[in-house]
């Protein structure tokens, strides 16, 4: 990352204002900008909010700095993931983030939602990415200010984030994961029963 350049972002993922809480990003850019901080943001996806995404983009009067790409095939990810320098998630809440899991493993460094459960498992806060509160852009902002002042060893970072992916994470070792999983549902299908249709409540 270089200090005299604007600090490339990018989101990947569903334009989905209500789990995504895409419509906090302009936000956060513009917090950036108030910092003495210029940034670009690439949006890979599609989604039900991206025409109010675009129109909080023009709002706050940040067309240049924003590309709203929309639906990426699946190989393109990474090479937009190489060429960023923070992936932002700022989720209200998340599952198993593979988004967020390919940034990681492409050394690209995570600014994710301070969320207990899946992220704070994932993201070693300080380590292997940052962390900032929930909808709160100015908090984003600062999280991603120490990204782009290069206060953290950003290089560093980033290939820590890559080698957790591969150390926890890899293809083999969560299917293996999935796999004992089904494995005990089938030895104790006592012990997980199977949900009721929604009918027979």
């Amino acid at each position: 990352l270089n200090a005299n350049e604007p600090v490339r972002l990018i989101f990947v993922g569903r334009l989905n204002d209500l789990e995504k809480n895409v419509l906090l990003i302009p936000k956060i850019v513009q917090e950036l900008h108030s910092l003495g901080i210029q940034a670009t943001c690439i949006i890979a996806g599609d989604g039900p909010d991206r025409l109010a995404l675009e129109n909080r983009i023009c709002k706050y009067d940040l067309k240049d700095q924003f590309s709203i790409l929309g639906a990426v095939p699946f190989g393109d990810i990474p090479i937009l993931l190489h060429k960023a320098d923070v992936f932002l998630m700022p989720s209200r809440f998340e599952g198993c983030p593979h988004a967020l899991l390919e940034a990681m493993s492409t050394g690209c460094v995570p600014v994710v939602s301070r969320l207990r459960g899946p992220l704070d498992r994932i993201v070693d806060e300080g380590i292997s990415g940052l962390m900032a509160t929930v909808g709160n852009a100015k908090d984003f902002a600062k999280a991603i200010e120490r990204v782009s002042k290069t206060s953290l060893d950003t290089v560093q970072m980033g290939k820590v984030a890559s080698n957790r992916v591969a150390s926890h994470f890899s293809l083999s070792i969560m299917a293996e994961a999935y796999a004992n999983i089904f494995k005990k549902v089938v030895d104790s299908p006592a012990q997980y029963p199977i949900p009721r249709s929604l009918d027979q409540y």
